[in-house]
């Protein structure tokens, strides 16, 4: 699954067949849904490696040539990382032993901070709005319009998808900014429910409030909502006074706080990009799979590895 697509493989009154579908938001909160289905060649799932058609053509633009037996084989390889920890992404108990946890890998961008960041007060609720690249400008105006002139701080980057004239002195907007350091600031985080803002916000310890637009957001918010830290608003039904609501709740209850920073504890254990260095630089070095170096020995190597310098 990308963000906005999935296969998707079934037996239908008798036949196999396999569908490409996408997702995509559309003005009046419906959705969009596009999709393109072709007959397996024959049994069930497992002929998905000789399906033909656009979906075979992605099919074997991801997985090559070499023969297919299951789903899995079309999305895995020699060992396969996923960048996850299972407390907020849990796997089966039959995956493969290959697949293996290295936490969140997060990117955060290389500029400087808005010349308002120094201004920010630690004595006022914070509040950050950010809608990645799947905003719109409701999003950020009943933003304004509930918290504008209050004791909030409102931090918006708008990632040039919205316009926000007018804004009271308690607003602090941008197109882009580095978003560990907003997040760092915020009381709660207001956004899409994407991978990377959600994991950016759970790795400093920060509730969310999702509204998800498409569903790989929507899982990412069940697991958050599941898991105590934070809370999923529905597009349709966001407004101001909704909003307010949503915020007050997470500001009134501590619990939110508190498991997510029992998951930050989580991901800062597997730290991410050095877990996954030592599992492929281990796989290139060694050249064999009956050796993959087991987690609690890849836990052991990173905390020998330095620190890496401070930016």
């Amino acid at each position: 699954m990308r963000a906005g697509f999935a296969l998707r493989l079934r037996d239908k009154d008798g036949r196999s067949e396999a569908t490409l579908k996408g997702l995509r938001s559309a003005r009046d909160d419906a959705a969009d849904r596009r999709e393109i289905t072709e007959p397996l060649s024959a049994g069930t799932a497992k002929a998905l490696g000789r399906v033909t058609g656009p979906v075979g053509a992605r099919v074997h633009d991801v997985a090559g040539t070499r023969p297919l037996r299951t789903l899995f084989d079309a999305i895995e390889g020699d060992i396969t990382l996923l960048a996850d920890v299972p407390e907020f992404m849990p796997v089966g108990r039959d995956t493969p032993a290959r697949f293996r946890y290295t936490g969140p890998i997060l990117w955060d961008a290389d500029m400087r901070l808005p010349a308002w960041f120094s201004k920010l007060r630690s004595d006022r609720p914070t509040v950050y709005f950010t809608m990645g690249s799947t905003g719109d400008s409701k999003f950020f105006e009943e933003a304004v319009r509930v918290f504008g002139g209050t004791d909030y701080q409102v931090l918006i980057t708008t990632g040039g998808l919205a316009e926000v004239p007018g804004a009271p002195g308690n607003v602090f907007i941008t197109k882009y900014a580095p978003g560990e350091a907003l997040v760092a600031r915020s009381d709660v985080v207001v956004s899409h429910g994407g991978n990377g803002t959600v994991y950016q916000a759970l790795s400093r310890g920060v509730p969310i409030i999702g509204l998800p637009t498409i569903f790989d957001q929507e899982i990412n918010m069940q697991r958050v909502t599941a898991l105590g830290a934070g809370l999923r608003m529905w597009r349709s039904l966001y407004d101001a006074r909704a909003l307010k609501d949503a915020v007050d709740r997470i500001l009134a209850d501590a619990s939110h706080r508190d498991r997510c920073r029992r998951l930050a504890r989580q991901i800062a254990h597997y730290d991410g990009p050095r877990r996954a260095a030592v599992h492929i630089d281990h796989l290139l070095g060694s050249g064999r799979l009956d050796t993959l170096a087991q987690p609690s020995d890849v836990t052991r190597l990173i905390k020998l590895l330095p620190q890496p310098k401070a930016a």
